[in-house]
C-alpha cells in the first residue's frame, strides 16, 4: 500500500495505522477545508465547523464529551466524509471497518475512551437536523430532535481558527 501526504509534511502509512502518532495538526487543516453532505448544502459546511458546534453546545457539554467531540472527526482528514447511507450498504462494510479501525486509533493516540465516542453519537446525528435545516434549500427536515445550533456558514479559515482554539481549550493541541 502507499502512503498519503498529510499537509503537516509527513507521510502516513495506511496499512500501519496502529504504528502512527498524529498530532492535532495533522487534522485541523484538512477537515477545514472538507465539506459535509458531499458538498450539497447551499453554502459550505465544514466538518471543522460542524465539530466546533457539537463540541460547544450544552447537551454535549453537559455530558463532558466535548474532548471526544473534538476529535471525533479526525479521521475524516485520511478516510474522506462518505454519507451516512453508503455506510449501510453491504458493499461498504469493509471501508465502515476500516473507518472505525482509525477514528479508533486516533480516539487512543488522544487518550480518549472509546466509550466517549457510543456515548457522543447521538448527539453527533441529531446535529444533522440543525445543520440540514439550516444548510439545504429548501430546509431539509431531519427525523431527529436538532440540538438547537445555530450554523454559520464559516470560511475554511474561520472554521480552522476556531477548531484550533477549540483543540486548545480541550488539550489537544
Amino acid at each position: 500500500m502507499s502512503s498519503i501526504l498529510l499537509f503537516t509534511g509527513r507521510m502516513f502509512d495506511p496499512s500501519e495505522i496502529e504504528k502512527q502518532r498524529f498530532t492535532a495538526l495533522d487534522f485541523i487543516h484538512p477537515i477545514s477545508l472538507l465539506n459535509r453532505y458531499t458538498g450539497h448544502t447551499a453554502k459550505p459546511i465544514s466538518v471543522a465547523e460542524h465539530t466546533v458546534h457539537l463540541a460547544d453546545c450544552k447537551q454535549v457539554r453537559a455530558k463532558g464529551l466535548e474532548r471526544a467531540a473534538t476529535i471525533h472527526d479526525f479521521g475524516e482528514a485520511l478516510t474522506n466524509d462518505i454519507p451516512h447511507p453508503y455506510k449501510k450498504d453491504a458493499d461498504f462494510k469493509a471501508y465502515v471497518k476500516l473507518e472505525e479501525r482509525v477514528q479508533r486509533h486516533i480516539f487512543n493516540v488522544f487518550g480518549e475512551p472509546w466509550e466517549n465516542m457510543e456515548a457522543l453519537n447521538e448527539f453527533d446525528r441529531r446535529i444533522c437536523a440543525d445543520e440540514m435545516a439550516q444548510g439545504f434549500s429548501p430546509p431539509y427536515a431531519y427525523p431527529m430532535e436538532p440540538l438547537g445550533v445555530r450554523i454559520k456558514f464559516w470560511s475554511w479559515k474561520t472554521a480552522e481558527r476556531h477548531l484550533t482554539s477549540l483543540c486548545r481549550e480541550v488539550g489537544v493541541l
